[in-house]
């Protein structure tokens, strides 16, 4: 494995709290992002960059590992 993708997820938004697991089109924002990553680069390590842990959670939930910055 030699390719990571970083998924930046903020938890902190003035308007809309954990926006990324907004669903559009019945698919939360950070899942989207995920599959997105995985069909674009399959083999890659796909980290998704949050200090939230239910975002944490949602992204191992969904095969990518979580790290908080």
């Amino acid at each position: 494995m030699d390719t990571c993708v970083i998924i930046p997820a903020r938890s902190g938004s003035k308007a809309i709290r954990r926006k990324n697991l907004i669903e559009v089109a019945d698919k939360p924002l950070l899942l989207r992002a995920i599959e997105r990553a995985r069909e674009a680069l399959p083999d890659a390590m796909i980290l998704v960059s949050t200090v939230d842990p239910v975002l944490s959670e949602y992204a191992h939930l969904w095969g990518a590992k979580a790290v908080g910055m």
